[in-house]
């Protein structure tokens, strides 16, 4: 993705989504107060997916293009600091096995007591399309975190109202399965936001499912008290996949930012 393509669309997204998510009068989070973290989401996010490895031309490109959450390293925050970015760690160590190993859960203290006062650190990467069956060992790894980083979002990215059943690992038709997946992410791991994508364009034709996914999306995070982000298509990674034009690209973001969504994500930075 050129960083010149997509600046009216990110400048744009900011302004729309720079109020507070309003949640609707009689929303009641499922999530106990108790088991919340004090993360903020502070201005809405504009971040990408698969990006390219940090350095100070990546920074300045980025920051040059309206990003504002970028994938780093613990050794990149300090260049993320120079150019006003906020990181999203990503290091092995963030994964539920870390919990199980003495030795790799004393260095996953360590990075944690490390970068969690770096006024660059915004969040921990965990993982990509998880199934339901994974959510009690996401649940412990951010419950881990929470417990010693309160101040900072643990990010799971999920999948789509197209996957398939066993891709959920819920059952029922799409809406129904995909109702449940999400009730099961936010009553087992009580997330601070809730991420997903969602790509529909095609070289054969466009998918049906935009709207429905962006609808459920939002009514399970209003109902949880949680903001989300959403995950658009920005680039033609296969054969069978299109790059959106300039104007699906206007129509992706501005719907998103109507439905509430506190950030944006393009797919795929790099590929």
């Amino acid at each position: 993705m050129k960083n010149s393509s997509l600046i009216f669309a990110l400048v744009a997204f900011t302004i729309l989504a720079a109020a507070p998510l309003a949640f609707p009068a009689d929303a009641t989070p499922s999530i106990p107060p108790e088991a919340k973290s004090t993360w903020k989401v502070g201005t809405p996010i504009v971040t990408y997916y698969a990006g390219p490895a940090m350095s100070e031309a990546v920074a300045t490109q980025m920051a040059d293009g309206g990003f504002n959450v970028v994938w780093c390293g613990e050794k990149d925050l300090e260049l993320l600091q120079k150019h006003s970015l906020r990181g999203m760690l990503h290091d092995a160590l963030l994964a539920p096995a870390s919990l199980d190993s003495p030795a790799q859960l004393q260095n996953l203290d360590a990075l944690i007591d490390r970068i969690r006062t770096h006024p660059a650190f915004y969040s921990y990467y965990i993982t990509d399309e998880p199934a339901a069956g994974a959510f009690a060992a996401l649940e412990k790894l951010v419950a881990h975190l929470k417990d010693k980083d309160p101040a900072h979002m643990a990010y799971i990215n999920l999948v789509p109202t197209y996957a398939t059943n066993d891709q959920l690992g819920t059952k029922g038709d799409t809406a129904a399965a995909y109702r449940e997946y999400l009730r099961q992410y936010l009553d087992t791991v009580k997330p601070a936001l809730v991420s997903y994508d969602h790509y529909q364009f095609y070289k054969t034709g466009d998918t049906h499912e935009y709207f429905l996914n962006l609808d459920l999306v939002r009514k399970a995070s209003q109902e949880a008290g949680v903001p989300f982000p959403n995950i658009i298509q920005a680039a033609a990674w296969e054969p069978a996949v299109r790059v959106p034009t300039a104007d699906e690209t206007r129509y992706l973001l501005y719907t998103t930012a109507a439905y509430g969504a506190q950030g944006i994500s393009y797919y795929v930075y790099t590929a």
